[in-house]
């Protein structure tokens, strides 16, 4: 990545920022104006810088983004990446390229990102987040509720800790890495962090990283905070460049996550979600054998033979070594 600069759009942001806010879009034409709309509403007592990359899109997002650099050239830099600025020898995505540039860019004491298909729907959430992490320097991000929105209808995402003694106040509690792997709680869109370039170096060894690269690696250094309030709008749409995925799909995913991050940090907590999900997928060769057959053969055994440490584990492994249908699906409680 040191070697890589994609275009730069002319800007006028000089002051040194409390917060940068990362802004990565691809084919957002429907949704960008209210993604940038919802940032530019944010009512501070500080600064904030907008860093936009762009990834070279086709519909007219990339016209919205320089007709909003030009219209707030004091608080957007704009990148406008392209095919040869994106050369393959740095072995990343298009899209890992453009967000780690603008990751490795921010210039600001804490970091929030939004898509360029997502938005922001309280005015004070930036100002309520980067509060609480001025005012506790043990908490490394500051979280809370958001909607989903899809052609199917709109979903709350609002939750409660799983341990009541870590209620802060009325509506806010703090959790750690075992808990959001126990409920999954954070979108990147309502999340407010500290600026650890040290942390973001560590993201470059996997092959794909995911929203639980950064957040593991992030509650390694601290707790994280939840603000029990709605602060943001995720559209899942099939453009979307992690457009809604089949059941299967999810799992054959969470599958090569989780074993990635077990095997690279060899965490217990990693390595009891990489066992739940192995026997997951264990029990779908049985129940859809024909839903695994888009996705090349895991060495399953291996990878069990190197995490596996339990006695109750081995055995109900073994048991789903055996070729059979499964009347009632396994309740996996690890």
């Amino acid at each position: 990545m040191q070697n890589y600069k994609p275009e730069e759009f002319a800007h006028e942001v000089n002051h040194t920022p409390l917060v940068s806010v990362l802004v990565q879009t691809y084919q957002h034409i429907k949704y960008i104006k209210d993604c940038l709309d919802g940032i530019l509403m944010q009512k501070t007592n500080f600064y904030f810088e907008i860093l936009i990359g762009e990834d070279e899109s086709t519909d007219g997002t990339r016209e919205v983004c320089i007709e909003y650099a030009q219209k707030y050239p004091e608080k957007i830099k704009l990148f406008l990446h392209n095919s040869k600025s994106n050369p393959s020898k740095i072995g990343l995505h298009p899209f890992q390229i453009n967000a780690f540039y603008n990751l490795f860019t921010a210039r600001g004491k804490y970091i929030a990102t939004c898509e360029g298909d997502d938005y922001w729907t309280d005015p004070l959430k930036l100002q309520k987040q980067v509060t609480a992490l001025e005012k506790n320097q043990d908490l490394i991000l500051v979280t809370g509720g958001y909607i989903s929105k899809s052609p199917f209808g709109e979903v709350e995402h609002l939750y409660s800790p799983i341990n009541p003694s870590t209620q802060i106040q009325d509506n806010s509690y703090r959790f750690n890495f075992s808990d959001l792997v126990r409920k999954w709680q954070t979108k990147t869109l309502t999340t407010v962090f500290r600026n650890k370039p040290q942390i973001f170096e560590k993201l470059l060894q996997y092959k794909s990283t995911r929203d639980v690269h950064l957040m593991y690696h992030l509650l390694m250094e601290g707790d994280g905070m939840y603000i029990q309030e709605i602060l943001g709008v995720q559209n899942k749409h099939l453009g979307g460049i992690f457009a809604p995925k089949s059941s299967t799909e999810q799992l054959y995913i969470q599958y090569e996550v989780y074993k990635e991050l077990y095997f690279a940090n060899k965490n217990e907590v990693l390595r009891q979600k990489f066992v739940d999900t192995l026997f997951k997928y264990q029990i779908l060769k049985y129940e859809k054998p024909e839903a695994l057959k888009e996705f090349s053969p895991k060495p399953i055994i291996r990878d069990a033979v190197k995490s596996l440490r339990r006695k109750n584990e081995y055995v109900l492994f073994l048991k789903l070594l055996i070729p059979r249908k499964i009347k009632q699906p396994f309740k996996i409680t690890m």
